[in-house]
């Protein structure tokens, strides 16, 4: 499969978001979100307990998405979306949709309330942080060299 057929329907980054009051943002109507500082501002001002921190209204239409990912398979390849994965197989290509979520990351509340209160060990600990961060610092560290980054922390699921 081609990263072109891979990468279809995909917003590009200058692309507008509808928050929801209706209003549009888009990095290319604004001069100012280019400078990193203005944009993490930006950001931290709309998170929660943030000044222009807004409650969501009503359940999430989608699961969270923290953009474009691909997994490359042994017979295909696989792209998480808001609303589903994308199969990209040998001699197909198929959608396997999921349910909205009926309450947002209700699951990482859910592994916190058992850490804390149950006593049971989260499943995503400390060195599975480490080891996702060792990720997430290799994946840079790969695009800025040119070469691949070998693993040295990473940790399987207890």
């Amino acid at each position: 499969m081609g990263a072109l057929q891979l990468a279809v329907g995909l917003p590009s980054i200058a692309c507008a978001v509808e928050e929801p009051n209706n209003q549009i943002y888009s990095r290319e109507d604004d001069g100012d979100l280019r400078a990193a500082e203005a944009e993490a501002r930006a950001k931290a001002a709309r998170n929660y307990g943030g000044e222009d921190y807004r409650e969501a209204q009503g359940a999430a239409p989608w699961h969270e998405h923290f953009g474009f990912l691909v997994a490359s398979c042994e017979r295909g390849d696989l792209r998480p979306t808001p609303r589903g994965i994308e199969i990209f197989a040998d001699r197909e290509r198929r959608f396997v949709a999921l349910d909205p979520p009926a309450i947002p990351r209700v699951e990482v509340i859910d592994e916190l309330y058992a850490a804390v209160f149950e006593g049971r060990a989260p499943l995503h600990g400390a060195r599975w942080g480490l080891a996702t961060l060792e990720v997430c610092t290799s994946l840079l560290q790969s695009a800025r060299e040119g070469r691949d980054v070998a693993l040295a922390r990473q940790v399987a699921v207890e």
